[in-house]
């Protein structure tokens, strides 16, 4: 891949490509890795015709066994309808055994008739698995306001059930909207050494900035399965702290979706010492592994953005906590402004702190920096597994702003910087000097005229 990257102006209707979807690859998108199978664990997929036409955008994951299911899902107050079952279907057993998704309209803000979609499809799903409705969970991702087409929804199931098994990857791709690759990610790990498998896949490129939250509180989508032997509550803190770190640390637009959901799935397949805590040292690789699973579907998602031109993450040291440093991570790469600026190359980091600044968190200027950094070429990798607290340290910084003033620049300095604006892939870290808490991580990318192209059409 070519480390300079075209100004945004550069990109126009007809700059867009026939990809998946219609849509013009990404500049980052990337193969799809081996995604094994998960025992007690199968994907169907069918082409409905609901909205998209000759593709599938009808999603089967069936479970077996003693799988146990925990989710979380989008903290809007206008959630969809589909968002609103399986929340409650959650709290009324864990022992799911279904997860249908359909793509291309996403059944949020459809009142009744959105309502009746979600019951009418539950019912006879179950019926046809013979199973209880709250057995089965639905999530929905496409045009806000549409109603899915029921006629043909209820029309492909039963042939959806007879379907053979399919594999990760066209599972990924069925339920995509915008997206220009397929994403997923796998691992192998252990627990007490019995060898424990897991892998996911996610969907999303546009209005994502998730904010997910328990059951009890252009869409992401994902789902993570295991063959592990996990109890449901832990399962859901798993989800939990790892979504805290992963999904809800990326940001495309700054607008959280209606229809934002993960599923996490524990088949149960694998026989071994029983996880009672995520602190038992027996469950600390499976835990690991689990977070980065989640985590290169988060990059991914962030590498897909909508009209990407450059990717970039973002440290944010010297919070408080954790969800102060994610606060001001997601704000700046939120930002219009921002976003332009590190598009066309240009290190204005006023806006950065602006951004910073409007979060409301009490920094103490004095002690605050904010710098670039290049990414090294082994960076550059398409699934990395490299810890992430510890990839801020090993490269030179270039410092623009420190102890509350600008950094005074040398030609040598200028053009050091100008190097690093220039490059596709770009980190940016902000030290607000306010506590010790371990660096955040958040990932975004630039702002371009395709973004704009795509969003304007979005319902053609």
């Amino acid at each position: 891949m070519p480390e300079s990257s075209p100004k945004p102006s550069s990109l126009s209707p007809a700059a867009s490509s026939s990809a998946h979807g219609g849509i013009a690859p990404s500049p980052f998108a990337i193969p799809f890795p081996p995604v094994p199978p998960i025992s007690d664990v199968e994907t169907r997929v069918y082409a409905s015709n609901a909205r998209y036409k000759n593709r599938d955008d009808l999603l089967l994951v069936s479970l077996k066994g003693n799988s146990t299911c925990a989710g979380v899902f989008t903290a809007s107050s206008a959630a969809a309808a589909p968002v609103l079952w399986s929340q409650r279907a959650l709290r009324k057993t864990n022992k799911t055994r279904a997860i249908l998704v359909n793509a291309g309209q996403a059944n949020a803000l459809t009142g009744r008739q959105g309502e009746n979609i979600v019951a009418r499809t539950r019912d006879q799903l179950a019926t046809l698995m013979g199973i209880a409705p709250e057995q089965v969970l639905l999530a929905s991702t496409g045009v806000i306001g549409e109603p899915p087409d029921l006629p043909a929804i209820e029309t492909a199931l039963p042939p959806l059930l007879a379907s053979p098994p399919c594999d990760w990857q066209r599972a990924a791709r069925a339920f995509s909207t915008t997206d220009s690759f397929p994403k997923g990610a796998s691992e192998v790990t252990e627990i007490d050494g019995v060898p424990i498998t897991l892998a996911g896949i996610a969907k999303g490129a546009g209005m994502i900035a998730p904010d997910m939250v328990a059951p009890d509180m252009a869409t992401m989508l994902a789902i993570v399965a295991t063959d592990a032997t996990l109890p449901a509550p832990l399962l859901q803190e798993l989800l939990q702290n790892a979504t805290a770190r992963t999904f809800n640390a990326v940001t495309i637009d700054g607008d959280t979706s209606t229809n934002d959901t993960v599923f996490a799935v524990a088949s149960g397949a694998q026989d071994h010492k029983p996880v009672v805590s995520l602190d038992a040292r027996h469950a600390e690789a499976f835990t690991a592994a689990f977070a980065r699973v989640l985590r290169s579907l988060a990059r991914q998602i962030a590498m897909d953005g909508e009209g990407i031109g450059k990717f970039i993450t973002l440290w944010t040291k010297g919070a408080r906590d954790e969800e102060e440093g994610r606060k001001v991570g997601r704000s700046v790469l939120s930002s219009p402004l921002v976003k332009i600026a590190l598009g066309y190359g240009d290190a204005n980091w006023g806006r950065i702190a602006m951004a910073i600044g409007k979060t409301g968190v009490p920094v103490r200027w004095n002690k605050a920096s904010i710098a670039f950094r290049e990414h090294a070429e082994h960076e550059h990798a398409e699934h990395e597994h490299a810890e992430p607290e510890h990839a801020e340290h090993e490269h030179a910084e270039h410092v623009v702003f420190a102890q509350g003033e600008p950094v005074a620049t040398t030609p040598t300095t200028a053009a050091a910087l100008a190097r690093a604006m220039s490059k596709q892939r770009l980190t940016l870290t902000i030290d607000l000097g306010l506590g010790d808490a371990p660096p955040v991580e958040t990932w975004g990318c630039d702002l371009t005229h395709e973004y704009l192209r795509l969003n304007g059409d979005y319902r053609s």
